[in-house]
């Protein structure tokens, strides 16, 4: 099953991939009512959303007689644009995205489609570790044999002395200054 949306607005097209996510349906966007016809002609069993912004009366015309065969249809549409056609829903901008969620699924549901594929299922469950087990307590022998290795100072190597400072020849001579005049 599949959503059908004919809109031209990201954001009204990013709630509308995250409500199909949710419901695991295939969500198809189309931009122009010219190529909704066509999508509607190849598979006349979807959920039909058209936005005000793309959808208008004269392409509401186009749309009414390949709208029948849809499980159901909705108009998205600012409160400046008047309602309009046979949608059997319509949904006012700005909308959450639980309003187009809840008409999904009650549709869903009355049409007896699964809202969601089933949970998979959780790996059985491990079986519990006894504590007489003789390999945990090899393990843990090992364990305490290998923390000595690391409790040992390192061996301590000998230091070489300091090298010791010598003086440059001429620091070593101090020679006057040389006195000049009479």
């Amino acid at each position: 099953m599949k959503i059908l949306l004919v809109n031209q607005n990201k954001m009204v097209e990013k709630l509308f991939e995250n409500i199909a996510k949710k419901l695991a349906l295939e969500l198809v966007v189309q931009e122009h009512v010219e190529e909704t016809l066509s999508k509607l002609q190849e598979d006349p069993e979807c959920f039909f959303f058209a936005d005000d912004t793309v959808v208008d009366e004269e392409g509401y015309q186009l749309l009414a007689p390949l709208l029948e065969g849809a499980k159901m249809s909705a108009f998205v549409h600012r409160k400046s644009v008047a309602p309009f056609g046979s949608f059997t829903h319509y949904i006012q901008k700005p909308f959450l995205p639980t309003d187009v969620l809840h008409i999904l699924e009650k549709t869903m549901e009355s049409l007896h489609i699964p809202s969601a594929p089933p949970p998979q299922e959780a790996p059985p469950p491990q079986e519990p570790v006894s504590l007489e087990d003789t390999s945990l307590d090899a393990n843990l022998n090992q364990l305490e044999e290998l923390e000595g290795l690391f409790d040992t100072p390192p061996a301590e190597t000998p230091q070489d002395p300091p090298p010791r400072r010598t003086r440059s020849a001429c620091a070593r001579r101090r020679t006057p200054p040389r006195r000049t005049g009479p």
